[in-house]
């Protein structure tokens, strides 16, 4: 599989996730959200930097963005976002 349809991938996880984590699911905490996030960052800087990949960039970014503000709340305390 592609490097970059991987990560686009794991990007569409990470949102899933973060869904059934706002949705109190028990499964899904702030662990799983952080290991998504690390898997993520990591398979990230693999990717080339063509037209295709800055679209993936950019949605990845306002997913990173998106877990910024939720930083707010008490309940996203703990999250690692590196830049």
């Amino acid at each position: 599989m592609d490097q970059s349809v991987q990560v686009q991938l794991y990007n569409e996880l990470l949102n899933t996730y973060i869904y059934f984590f706002n949705q109190n699911h028990p499964d899904i905490d702030i662990t799983v959200l952080n290991s998504l996030i690390e898997k993520l960052q990591n398979e990230m800087s693999k990717i080339s930097s063509n037209e295709n990949d800055e679209f993936i960039r950019n949605q990845i970014q306002k997913t990173f963005d998106y877990l910024r503000q939720q930083l707010q709340l008490e309940k996203f305390q703990g999250l690692q976002i590196n830049d």
